[in-house]
């Protein structure tokens, strides 16, 4: 049982973390709610969390892949334009 109850307590920490990253891409633009007409064109790109406890800044990080393909195959990685090599 209290092996149990320590699951949900970290579960909900995890959720408050995850609402908090969320509130914060709300409130700088990375991200806003899709209308139904916008639905039929846009693109998700898959992500998940990366929780890193021992971090004093960032504990909780978005990792995005956008090499993920579509349902056409296409992914946000290949049709980009490249920019080139950088010379150092």
């Amino acid at each position: 049982m209290e092996f149990i109850c320590e699951n949900f307590s970290d579960l909900k920490q995890q959720s408050q973390r995850v609402e908090a990253v969320l509130k914060e891409y709300e409130d700088l633009s990375h991200m806003n709610e899709v209308t139904d007409e916008e639905s039929q064109v846009a693109y998700y790109m898959p992500h998940r969390g990366v929780y890193r406890p021992e971090k004093a800044t960032t504990k909780l990080r978005t990792v995005f892949n956008a090499s993920s393909p579509t349902t056409k195959g296409k992914s946000l990685n290949s049709i980009q334009c490249n920019g080139g090599m950088v010379k150092e």
